[in-house]
């Protein structure tokens, strides 16, 4: 029986958190020796194929051409009982893209599931467009995966994305679940040169309300003020990472279900 799970992170737009949902969402909570795939426009200097440790694991990356989109099709069926496998499909020509899976019968057939993320800064109808690619590529309904991403806590779901939800409610070809939501945050991005992760974050048991109350007897030295400053910043991202980890952990469960 198959164990492993290849998933696919893929939508036509860009700047809906395909990599964030990737990083922090998705590989992290994958138990099978998980690895990442980043399949992209270009891949600058990397050598294509090569394995390369990083601080999410183990990652390859394949351009997006014909060649070497077959070779990453040839990886995945080579490894389809091996072990977890996460491909985001970054930034690429839509067009390209859908012709490169239309080119290679059989492709879309590796994944286990194709997730799309969308957030509300980009049209409803790109998504909806993904999707129905999938649809006609014969992906079952119960394969393609709606994640709602960088939303404000203060909207409501069903109204900033009515446009799939109408579409849903006419044609049900892919998975909508409310419980599979990032809300809109900045602390991924306020980490990035901070050397901190969310992960220590979420493993950091010190009381930093508890520092300020102790330090805020001498804040009126400039040395104290200073780190009252961090130990409130530090207070706000442990707060934060783990409001994040909890959408993280309700998105796995949702897809896994």
């Amino acid at each position: 029986m198959k164990q492993n799970k290849i998933i696919a992170v893929y939508n036509d737009n860009g700047n809906v958190g395909k990599s964030t949902l990737t990083n922090f969402g998705i590989f992290p909570r994958l138990k099978n020796n998980p690895e990442i795939i980043y399949s992209e426009a270009e891949s600058g200097n990397t050598i294509l194929g090569e394995i390369k440790e990083t601080a999410h694991g183990p990652v390859k990356h394949f351009e997006a051409t014909q060649e070497d989109f077959n070779e990453m099709i040839r990886y995945l069926m080579e490894n389809v009982v091996s072990h977890d496998i996460v491909v985001d499909f970054g930034s690429t020509d839509s067009a390209l893209m859908r012709a490169l899976f239309i080119e290679s019968p059989g492709a879309v057939d590796v994944f286990d599931l194709w997730l799309l993320p969308t957030s509300p800064d980009v049209k409803q109808s790109d998504t909806l467009r993904t999707a129905k690619f999938l649809q006609l590529q014969d992906v079952p309904p119960e394969k393609i995966r709606l994640i709602f991403t960088i939303l404000p806590s203060s909207k409501k779901i069903k109204k900033v994305f009515d446009e799939i939800y109408k579409e849903h409610a006419d044609e049900p070809f892919f998975v909508l679940d409310e419980s599979a939501v990032l809300y809109k945050t900045k602390l991924i991005d306020e980490l990035a040169d901070t050397g901190y992760s969310i992960e220590d974050l979420l493993n950091d048991k010190t009381d930093w309300k508890q520092k300020v109350i102790d330090a805020h007897p001498h804040r009126a030295d400039p040395e104290v003020a200073n780190k009252i400053k961090q130990y409130t910043w530090m207070n706000l991202c442990t707060k934060q990472a783990q409001s994040i980890n909890d959408d993280f952990d309700a998105i796995f469960k949702s897809i896994m279900s």
